[in-house]
């Protein structure tokens, strides 16, 4: 109440800019967002994604009434009458989002070094899809995850199945990134067929069905919103059904406004994306002949009854819709919606997907600070993101998705580090990378080589010191060597370390490493 009494609290904005009826909008609290539109909330703010209240939220009917023109409250009362209690709990259309604010990147002016970090990053992706898009925003090559997957999918040598899987997963992140994604492309006068085409140009369609209804429902909620947008800014209005004549050819599909003036929503649209993946799916499988089997319209039909939103009183999705795509699906193979499981790569590990980007590599004992890059307490920490992670994960890539086996504990994860204080350090591009073992796939933890300098050397025990290059009156905490802890949702934890000792088997293998060093920070 004390809000709505007081303009200034109505419209106060986080350090995201979400006002209050962003966060109501977006997690599906209904009656908050209709008392705070009665206070004349303002539904069409932008926050600093440049979303608005409309463009959050998840609830189709709550949309309608947060979309409607200010000052428009009769359909607000009839929907306020209806409801008996605000929505309480975990909201039912949203997933909680720990992303609100732009993550601010901890390595900064990657320089002549970007193609190589995007290179490691890929490859990266292509077997921990976060731990990748995480090392682009981390080190500032873009400033969001959603411009990191963008980014990702304009890649020639990026697993299309794997990124079309990943953003169906139903992890906050991914959800974030869908939206964003699907956002940039221009679904304007597309149909249901070629908006598919556009959508899953450079993605593959998940063989999980949950995963892919996830994606299609994104795809379908921004092309309704682009084309609610358009009639809006053109001031068409919306035509009456009835009014409508029946094309008399089926030459193409229909598209654009032609198409939404035939649904009651977006989750029609939805349904008949849905339907028609499906359909292309049984009728041709991957391709080939084998998977080839047959349907008649009228049984596709029927098949659609009942999947629109419409009121009972209403016709639904016309027949002579639906068998415009029917036809262009029956007598077409459409590569792109053919569904795909991620390659199986069980034969990689570290050595084969790290190792190439790699200017040096090799085992090194750390005096103490082990267990601060991968030991025991980071371990623990560590696994427990990456435990959080849906079973699909596990069980559909078991070891493909895994970082050195996260069932496992973090005493017989990593023997080197609770023995010998070994761990596993590669030189990339403008990173030491730290891995618990050679064969472990990704990296557990890396920091800027550029920002380092040798500050002791000791021949007798192979031992060099490395330290943070600053000036003597940097602050304390610049004076500190910045680790960076990648975890397996795609953040990142940072830790300063006073040194890092590295001790080398041999004074060979030790002049070897402060050589290829000494071209970054000098000895």
């Amino acid at each position: 109440m004390e809000i709505m009494q007081h303009r200034p609290l109505l419209e106060a904005e986080d350090i995201a800019d979400w006002t209050p009826l962003h966060i109501a909008s977006h997690i599906g609290r209904r009656e908050v967002c209709i008392r705070l539109l009665q206070a004349h909330a303002n539904p069409h703010r932008a926050n600093s994604s440049g979303n608005s209240a409309v463009q959050l939220c998840m609830d189709p009917v709550l949309r309608e009434i947060v979309a409607a023109p200010l000052g428009s409250h009769s359909r607000m009362k009839e929907f306020s009458n209806s409801i008996d209690e605000d929505n309480i709990g975990d909201p039912l259309q949203s997933e909680p989002e720990w992303f609100y604010v732009k993550p601010k990147p901890v390595i900064d002016d990657v320089g002549l070094s970007r193609d190589r970090v995007m290179a490691l990053a890929v490859s990266i992706f292509n077997h921990f899809p976060s731990v990748g898009l995480a090392l682009l925003v981390a080190c500032g090559i873009v400033d969001s995850y959603t411009e990191s997957m963008k980014q990702m999918i304009q890649q020639s040598d990026v697993s299309s199945a794997l990124a079309g899987h990943f953003l169906g997963e139903s992890i906050s992140l991914s959800n974030m990134m869908r939206f964003g994604v699907f956002d940039a492309m221009p679904f304007l006068h597309t149909g249901v067929i070629s908006g598919l085409q556009l959508a899953f140009k450079g993605l593959c369609v998940p063989d999980d069905w949950q995963k892919m209804y996830r994606l299609i429902q994104s795809i379908a909620l921004t092309w309704w919103r682009k084309h609610t947008s358009f009639e809006r800014n053109i001031g068409q209005k919306r035509s009456d059904k009835s009014e409508i004549q029946k094309p008399e050819s089926f030459d193409e599909e229909f598209t654009g406004v032609e198409l939404r003036q035939y649904l009651a929503g977006s989750g029609d649209l939805c349904q008949l994306m849905f339907s028609t993946i499906l359909l292309h799916h049984f009728l041709h499988g991957d391709g080939s002949k084998s998977a080839a089997r047959t349907m008649t319209a009228e049984q596709w039909f029927a098949l659609n009854r009942g999947v629109e939103d419409a009121d009972p009183e209403e016709a639904g999705i016309p027949e002579h819709v639906q068998e415009r795509v029917f036809s262009a699906i029956s007598y077409t193979f459409q590569p792109s919606f053919v569904m795909t499981r991620p390659e199986a790569r069980s034969s990689d590990t570290g050595s084969t997907v790290l190792s190439p980007s790699a200017s040096i590599e090799g085992n090194v004992r750390l005096s103490n600070q082990g267990h601060a890059l991968l030991g025991e307490s980071g371990v623990s920490r560590l696994m427990g993101e990456a435990s959080q992670f849906p079973m699909s994960y596990a069980d559909e890539l078991p070891h493909h998705w895994s970082i050195s086996d996260v069932s496992k504990d973090s005493r017989s994860i990593m023997p080197h580090i609770t023995q010998s204080g070994g761990v596993w350090m590669r030189l990339c591009s403008i990173f030491l990378l730290f891995s618990a073992d050679r064969e472990a796939r990704v990296p557990h933890s890396m920091t800027d080589v550029r920002r380092l300098r040798i500050s002791q050397l000791d021949e007798a025990s192979c031992t060099i010191c490395l330290t943070a290059k600053v000036k003597e009156d940097a602050p304390p905490d610049e004076k500190l060597v910045s680790i960076i802890r990648l975890l397996s949702d795609g953040r990142w934890q940072t830790q300063g370390l006073a040194r890092l000792e590295m001790r080398f088997a041999d004074s060979t293998e030790m002049s070897t490493w402060v050589k290829q060093l000494a071209q970054y920070f000098g000895s």
